[in-house]
This record gives structure tokens, C-alpha cells and sequence, in this order.
């Protein structure tokens, strides 16, 4: 999964004054038990009280709540078959680790500000802050389970994480800060695929399963509505696809996560969640979410797609196949 992305650009970290942060006590919580059923969810309705949730989605219980009163959380990172461990990247640039276990919450000590984090190809991924030229490679660096840290270098570029498999390889998708140049990157064989012909406007690529998408704005209009051009990968390597389909400009949507269940395809935004038909491409349903979520986080997991009901303090739990929505507290 991706398991997470966000869409805001993070070279302003280095501009902000964490003095505040510097000196404030790290919380500390009960320890939980989790497993392969259990996803987070990232609550930011609340300045300086941002929250994380753990939820089991084979028994729809809400495990925790963690409170992070005072702090602003950035994005945070979590994929239970790495570690039972949530990685929480701050506003202020810090970098926390949550061990779920204990409850204990630790500093990892970096001297770079982070761009971005995921985890992918069993170790965690930290982009920092850096200037990037297409055909040059960037730094990243690289933690395994054991949380031994190695530098790498990647091709060109950052990444947010969006990944997939096709076959024995997997595919990362990268973008440059500038927004000049954006691609695949196949981590199996150290290759760069070029997907520039996929869109006029889009410049971040975002990869889902077997889905690219890229949004952006109508250009037919002189105010802001947001558009996404939705394809279907057949092939990366030649690479073959199909143009799968375009959100409408009058609902003003992003779409940040593509899944499938039977003959259904699920775009998830962080106002609604539009059903397709697999085969003929069509509006099945578009289900509208009672309130907009800043933090577009979703996980498809047991047959339905969860999010966070901010508002609700709670959880959206959608179910994919008769499409209702309910939330749990």
C-alpha cells in the first residue's frame, strides 16, 4: 500500500523554527497488540492535537487512539509485516519512532530535514531535502528491519512511495521537486522507465496497484478545478496501457488511491469514493463523504475501504460490495 501519500510540497521544513519542538517532553502511550489486519489512520482535524489510529479491520474495533497534543504530524508510516513500529515525520522536520509494543515513542536522530518516507522493498525509505537534475542521481537513506541505516543513491528524483508488482518486478514511481520531469523507476532491475507521453499536465505520477493517474488542473478554466487522468498498466516493460478514465473538473476532486474488487474499480478521494465498471469504464456509484479529510489516508483491507472520520472521531469503514458507508467509533 501504499501505504502512504501526500500531496504537499515539504521544502518549506526547512524554513520553519522547531525550537518549540526542541524542548517538549515526546509522549508516551499503552502498549497494544497488533497484526496483519491492523492499518493507521492519520487524524489532522485539530491543530497541534493530531492523532494516529489503529484499527482492526477483520473485527472493525478501533485498537487506540494516540493524541499527539502539541504536535503537528507531517505524514506518518506504518506496514506491520516491516515492524511493528509507526514512523511519525513532524512539521517541525523531526523524525519519531513508535514502537506500538511498549508504547514508547523515540527521536531518530537525522542531520537533514526529510522530504519524504515510505517503506518499500522490506526498508524504510527517507528522501531529504535536496536539490535534484534530471539524469543525476539523489541521495536516500535506507533502514532494514533491524533498523540498520545504509546511504543509497537513486537513479534521479524522489519518490512518495506509490508502488506496484508486475511479475518478479517492482515499480516505483518518482517525480522531480522542480516538477520538470517525473517516471517509473523498476527497483528490480535498476532501470528508468519514461511515461512522459501519459499526460499534458500532470507532472507528480501517482502508482496504485495496476493504475497511474496524474491530476491536474482543467486548463479550459480560469479558476482552480481539479481534474485526474486515470490509466490502466497492462505492461511496463514494453510499456502498454489504456486510458482508463477522467474525473470531471465540476466535482473538483484528487484522486490519491486506485483498488479492484471482482468487476468494480474504487477511486478513493478525500471527498468521495467513485465506483467504475472494470469493463466498460463507466459510473457505476460516487459515494459522497460526509466531510473533506485534510489527511487523504486510505487502506483497502477485508473487503472495505477505511479512512478517517475526522469529525466523527472515528473511522469510515466502505464497504466494496454493496457500497455503504458506516463509521466506527
Amino acid at each position: 500500500m501504499k501505504p502512504v501519500k501526500l500531496i504537499m510540497p515539504f521544502l518549506f521544513l526547512s524554513l520553519i523554527c522547531c525550537c518549540q519542538y526542541m524542548t517538549k517532553e515526546l509522549p508516551s502511550f499503552d502498549p497494544v497488540t497488533v497484526n496483519e489486519n491492523t492499518v493507521h489512520l492519520q487524524d489532522a482535524n485539530e491543530d497541534d492535537n493530531h492523532k494516529i489510529i489503529l484499527v482492526n479491520t477483520s473485527t472493525d474495533k478501533i485498537l487506540c487512539t494516540y493524541a499527539f497534543k502539541g504536535y503537528n504530524i507531517y505524514d506518518s508510516i506504518f506496514d506491520y509485516h516491516f515492524a511493528q513500529k509507526i514512523f511519525i515525520v513532524l512539521m517541525s522536520g523531526r523524525y519519531l519512532e513508535l514502537d506500538i509494543p511498549t508504547g514508547k515513542v523515540t527521536e531518530i536522530s537525522l542531520d537533514f530535514t526529510v522530504d519524504t518516507s515510505f517503506i518499500f522493498e522490506d526498508q524504510l525509505w527517507i528522501f531529504p531535502v535536496q536539490r535534484d537534475k534530471k539524469g543525476q542521481p539523489t541521495r536516500v537513506l535506507k533502514y532494514n528491519k533491524d533498523m540498520e541505516s545504509h546511504w543509497d543513491t537513486f537513479k534521479e528524483g524522489i519518490s512518495y512511495g506509490d508502488n506496484t508488482k508486475f511479475g518478479n518486478n517492482a515499480y516505483l514511481a518518482y517525480f522531480s521537486r522542480m516538477y520538470d520531469y517525473y517516471g517509473i523507476y523498476n527497483y528490480t532491475s535498476d532501470t528508468l522507465i519514461d511515461i512522459s507521453n501519459l499526460s499534458l499536465y500532470g507532472t507528480v505520477p501517482f502508482l496504485c496497484n495496476s493504475y497511474l493517474f496524474f491530476r491536474y488542473d482543467d486548463p479550459a478554466l480560469q479558476i482552480n478545478m481539479l481534474m485526474n487522468d486515470i490509466f490502466k498498466i497492462n505492461s511496463f516493460e514494453p510499456l502498454s496501457y489504456e486510458k482508463f478514465y477522467t474525473t470531471p473538473s465540476d466535482w473538483n476532486v484528487f484522486v490519491t488511491n486506485v483498488y479492484e474488487k471482482n468487476e468494480d474499480v474504487f477511486l478513493y478521494c478525500s471527498e468521495s469514493i467513485i465506483v467504475l465498471d472494470k469493463n466498460t469504464k463507466q459510473l457505476k456509484q460516487k459515494v459522497d463523504l460526509p466531510e473533506y479529510r485534510y489527511i487523504s489516508f486510505s487502506h483497502c483491507r477485508n473487503g472495505s475501504i477505511w479512512c478517517c472520520a475526522e469529525k466523527s472521531d472515528g473511522v469510515y469503514k466502505f464497504n466494496m460490495s454493496d457500497y455503504s458507508l458506516k463509521v466506527i467509533h
